[in-house]
């Protein structure tokens, strides 16, 4: 990220719906500003409710049109992680980690899921760290192959 919060930190394509805009269309968007990749929406895979910050985040899965990528103007640099590689302690927010952490179990157990929970802050610890964090009320719903 080359903007706060978490500057210098990594995070997924992100950010606000324009007026008018669908969430699939800013997702669109927002993957264009920031890492000028061009994607196709394939399905949602979470909606994570933010009650601390009163912020919904829809996450999608998306396909990439093209292999032309590059940092845009809020990013410092775009690149791709194999699992074994995400940098865990610099991942810009705790949504972020339990969404990939999400992803990574349907993917080991070969089960394609969509999830709906809420991201509860125990009020105590730094705001911004996974640890303070749990993702009560987790629904997962296996989808038919």
């Amino acid at each position: 990220r080359a903007i706060e919060p978490a500057e210098g930190l990594w995070t997924p394509p992100a950010g606000f719906l324009e007026m008018g805009e669908s969430m699939e269309a800013g997702a669109v968007r927002e993957t264009m500003e920031e890492a000028c990749a061009e994607v196709a929406i394939v399905r949602t895979f979470a909606r994570i409710d933010l009650t601390r910050i009163g912020q919904v985040h829809e996450l999608f899965l998306a396909r990439l049109e093209s292999s032309d990528v590059a940092a845009g103007v809020e990013s410092h640099e775009v690149r791709w992680f194999s699992w074994d590689e995400i940098p865990w302690h610099e991942l810009a927010f705790p949504v972020v980690e339990w969404v990939l952490r999400l992803r990574a179990e349907d993917l080991a157990s070969g089960q394609e899921r969509i999830h709906r929970g809420c991201l509860h802050w125990n009020e105590v610890g730094p705001p911004l760290s996974l640890e303070n964090y749990d993702l009560g009320d987790l629904q997962s719903l296996r989808l038919a192959p």
